[in-house]
């Protein structure tokens, strides 16, 4: 922890409060500046795949869930330059339809392209190494009773930095290809969105 160095203060009572105020400003100010600048910081913004009937003439959303998909990752490159450090991805999603035995999981696919609301050019799913041998292309997504899913888990096969980056593809959700419109449209894309970069203000 950062030591801060404490002046003495002669002033009259009535000013006391207000130097406090500011000095402790300028803590918190200095100490969110140090930590922001040793990660690397993204946002994914969610969009419902639409999907055009066009013998009827209409668009047919796939689902309704909502929310974002924020990730981090220390960037410590200059000092370590051969290490690749844990993401933490941090879900914030709402809206998944609990009243099936609906499936949920989550890919990262090749291509951040959302083309008039359809998740259908974002190209093929990403394969991931997880590090210890092991390959995979997508992983399970399980909300809570109320169709929620908020929650914070580390994965040590992607990275925010280098060759091997995932900002600027999408993240598709995916389900299991049981609901009326998935078979309707041959599609599992439920929803998708593109990892796009942060300051992290909203983390």
């Amino acid at each position: 922890m950062a030591s801060h160095r404490v002046m003495k203060i002669y002033t009259v009572s009535g000013c006391f409060p207000l130097i406090i105020l500011l000095m402790s400003t300028m803590v918190i100010q200095s100490t969110q500046e140090r930590t922001d600048s040793i990660f690397h910081y993204t946002y994914c913004a969610i969009h419902q795949n639409i999907q055009t009937d066009e013998e009827m003439g209409i668009a047919d959303l796939l689902s309704s869930i909502a929310g974002d998909i924020q990730l981090r990752q220390l960037d410590l490159r200059s000092l370590f330059p051969a290490e690749r450090f844990p993401i933490q991805i941090r879900f914030n999603l709402k809206n998944f339809d609990i009243s099936s035995d609906a499936e949920y999981s989550i890919a990262i696919h090749e291509f951040g392209v959302i083309y008039e609301g359809s998740c259908a050019l974002s190209g093929e799913r990403i394969v991931v190494n997880d590090g210890n041998g092991s390959q995979r292309t997508s992983a399970s997504l399980r909300p809570d009773d109320t169709g929620a899913l908020f929650m914070n888990f580390i994965d040590i096969g992607i990275s925010l930095t280098g060759q091997e980056s995932i900002v600027g593809r999408s993240l598709v959700i995916h389900g299991n290809g049981q609901s009326d419109l998935e078979v309707k449209y041959n599609s599992t894309r439920l929803a998708c969105c593109i990892i796009g970069e942060s300051d992290g203000r909203s983390w």
